[in-house]
């Protein structure tokens, strides 16, 4: 069984050029070959752990990679749902609501992590509330963030920091923040073995209700 999965082409190469990365770069960054690299953006499918690999490398989701590619109608999806009238209005408005719901609880962080003095990277990364996303810099730090949302609307961002050390990654920090939506947050490491970095996270609650 074939499970390959359909790619958006065009925002792996916007990440990747945003970044001033080639496909070298993007292909060492995600620990595959540059042939497989120069494979996926040619033909915009690639297995399930090269999508993981690549998504990681981006800092952004395997869905983020995928959704969009999925915007256009789907002739297929068409044909698919040929039922009565009256079932088929049904399911469209429950899916909506559903939609709704689950789009409701999603966020958009602004995330800027710089290591030992250099200039800060950026990202921004959508993801589900509850849900972890991650960024890395040059192979030596990488921030794990998980929003969740209270009841009065804040934002609480459980991050995991990570310093890169004989051959794998070490936690050095594991900062809890509670901060109001579209707030600056920030984490600055001067003192320690383990100083020398800089992160900070701006929320932004999508669609609440």
């Amino acid at each position: 069984m074939n499970n390959d999965m359909n790619l958006n082409t065009d925002m792996i190469k916007a990440e990747r050029e945003r970044r001033a990365w080639s496909q070298s770069h993007l292909a060492d960054a995600a620990g595959i070959s540059l042939r497989t690299m120069q494979r996926v953006e040619a033909t915009g499918t690639a297995s399930k752990e090269t999508t993981l690999a690549i998504a990681s490398a981006l800092t952004t989701s395997v869905e983020c990679l995928a959704a969009a590619k999925r915007r256009a109608p789907d002739p297929r999806g068409v044909a698919r749902f040929t039922w009565p009238a009256a079932m088929a209005a049904s399911l469209a408005i429950g899916s909506i609501l559903i939609a709704q719901q689950a789009f409701a609880r999603q966020l958009m962080l602004d995330v800027r992590l710089g290591i030992d003095g250099q200039q800060p990277q950026s990202s921004r990364l959508i993801i589900d509330a509850g849900n972890p996303a991650e960024m890395r810099v040059d192979g030596e730090i990488k921030v794990v963030i998980t929003p969740t949302l209270k009841d009065n609307g804040d934002v609480v961002l459980a991050t995991k920091i990570y310093r890169y050390s004989n051959g794998g990654y070490a936690l050095v920090a594991e900062p809890t923040l509670i901060i109001n939506d579209n707030a600056e947050a920030k984490v600055v490491s001067d003192q320690g073995p383990d100083a020398g970095y800089s992160l900070s996270i701006t929320p932004h609650v999508l669609n609440t209700p």
